[in-house]
């Protein structure tokens, strides 16, 4: 069976490798403020696994960075050409929390939401399906996929489903 775990761990480790590109500003200019570890407008991560975690910004040298989250307002430091504020979540309630980036004194255009969770997703049911047979993550683009091969009926079928940053689904569907 696929654990939930194992999805939380995989998940995590693609969205710290990897991202997508937010836009800037109402003005349309994605060239100077991104934020490459969130898709879909989302995050995810575990306090029992991390007591604070890293948000990565990219934006122009120079910038004063700071992020709000949960009414504490976090200083980004400058690291190698990006800016990195350490979000504290050790002692933080599972739920949605919404991070309000701020860019040089302005508010940031986007909005994403850092999802606090002490157990993964589950995506099928060990009585219904059987075995979750070579689950895998997928890259493609600014998009992130879970598939799967379940046995149910005694004939394999293979499931894509596309996560946000959270290791939420968007939809649902199969091949």
């Amino acid at each position: 069976m696929f654990k939930r775990a194992t999805l939380a761990a995989l998940t995590a480790a693609v969205l710290l490798a990897t991202g997508c590109k937010a836009p800037n500003d109402e003005t349309g200019d994605d060239s100077k403020t991104t934020l490459p570890q969130v898709l879909g407008g989302a995050l995810w991560a575990n306090p029992d696994l991390y007591s604070e975690i890293p948000l990565k910004i990219e934006a122009s040298a120079g910038s004063q960075i700071e992020v709000d989250f949960d009414g504490d307002v976090i200083n980004a430091t400058e690291d190698d050409g990006a800016y990195v504020a350490n979000l504290p979540i050790a002692d933080v309630a599972d739920g949605a929390y919404t991070l309000t980036i701020f860019v040089d004194g302005e508010a940031f255009s986007e909005t994403p939401v850092l999802n606090i969770g002490r157990a993964g997703h589950q995506f099928t049911d060990w009585d219904v399906v059987g075995p979750a047979l070579t689950p895998r993550v997928h890259v493609a683009g600014d998009a992130l996929y879970l598939t799967w091969v379940d046995l149910q009926d005694g004939i394999g079928k293979l499931w894509l489903q596309e996560l946000n940053g959270a290791g939420r689904p968007w939809a649902t569907g199969s091949l």
